[in-house]
């Protein structure tokens, strides 16, 4: 199974309003994943339910839009987070066709996360 994934034009976060948050704006079977911290996460997508990850990364401030090649599969993230001193932790986090979602870091769990915006 591939991932598609597309370039997205990245508006200032001062000019994100309508233009980028409006669900319209994602097409059918396109996710939008957005960075929303300052540094570089890497994490794997699924397309086939969990069956295998490929890699992806997103830039601090940076969002791009993913699609699986099959229409109907199921995609995941997972995002792992491994710090000194911290016990290794994951998020594992199924997407919606259409869906907007942000990667984020939650300081009082100490680990990566994705929720829907």
């Amino acid at each position: 199974m591939k991932i598609l994934i597309l370039p997205l034009l990245l508006i200032p976060s001062s000019l994100s309003g309508q233009q980028v948050e409006h669900k319209n704006q994602v097409p059918g079977s396109n996710v939008f994943i957005r960075n929303s911290e300052s540094a570089a996460v890497s994490f794997g997508v699924s397309c086939d339910d969990k069956g295998s990850w490929l890699p992806a990364t997103l830039e601090g401030g940076r969002s791009r839009l993913y699609e699986c090649d099959d229409r109907s599969a199921h995609m995941w993230v997972h995002i792992n987070t491994d710090m000194q001193g911290v016990p290794h932790r994951e998020s594992e986090v199924r997407v919606h066709n259409k869906g907007r979602y942000a990667i984020f870091f939650d300081p009082d769990r100490k680990q990566w996360d994705l929720r829907e915006m």
